[in-house]
């Protein structure tokens, strides 16, 4: 999963843009009760949970369109294929 998470970085400015805005506002999103190093590592905390979340997400969905490719089952429209 680093793997993927550096790839997307060294290849997407939008997807890098995307992760400062989500750790900016992470952190902006904590109270102010709290003292601004602890700020600052809840909010890391809480962007690379949604990271790992969109990460595992996004490799689920792909494993099953591999599978649902796999046993022809895109493409068809409705008619199933002879196996």
């Amino acid at each position: 999963m680093g793997r993927a998470f550096m790839d997307m970085l060294e290849h997407s400015y939008v997807s890098v843009t995307g992760l400062l805005v989500l750790v900016a506002l992470s952190v902006l999103f904590v109270p102010v009760k709290v003292s601004r190093s602890k700020r600052v590592v809840i909010g890391l905390l809480h962007a690379s949970a949604h990271l790992t979340a969109a990460m595992a997400l996004m490799m689920m969905l792909e494993i099953g369109l591999e599978t649902c490719v796999r046993h022809r089952l895109l493409g068809t429209s409705g008619i199933y294929p002879s196996v």
